[in-house]
């Protein structure tokens, strides 16, 4: 597939169909404008029982660089809006994140 940047405007058009986004069920906006992206953030931590021996195995498992499975529990602290800029590639975006405050989290096999 041919680099975007490499294509002229009619060329991009073609690739990229943005109707799908016209879509009831795909439509979230904010004061009147469409959100352009959404995004779910991790903040916080959860402190592992030293004393158990299923916190600490589980713990010495963890390799930097692998990929991990946990269910995570938490509790949406925030839900915020930022304007990102024009490109010459790209019209300004509205971006919408909800940011969730982890309190525990269960290893998935």
């Amino acid at each position: 597939m041919p680099d975007r940047e490499h294509l002229d405007d009619d060329a991009q058009d073609e690739m990229f169909d943005g109707s799908i986004y016209d879509d009831p069920a795909l439509v979230l906006e904010h004061s009147g404008r469409r959100v352009d992206a959404i995004r779910v953030t991790f903040g916080g931590g959860v402190q592992l029982e030293r004393w158990q021996v299923s916190d600490v195995d589980m713990f010495k498992e963890l390799k930097e660089g692998q990929e991990v499975e946990f269910l995570v529990t938490g509790v949406v602290r925030s839900n915020s809006f930022a304007m990102k800029k024009a490109t010459a590639k790209r019209g300004a975006q509205l971006h919408q994140t909800k940011t969730i405050d982890v309190h525990s989290l269960e290893q998935r096999s």
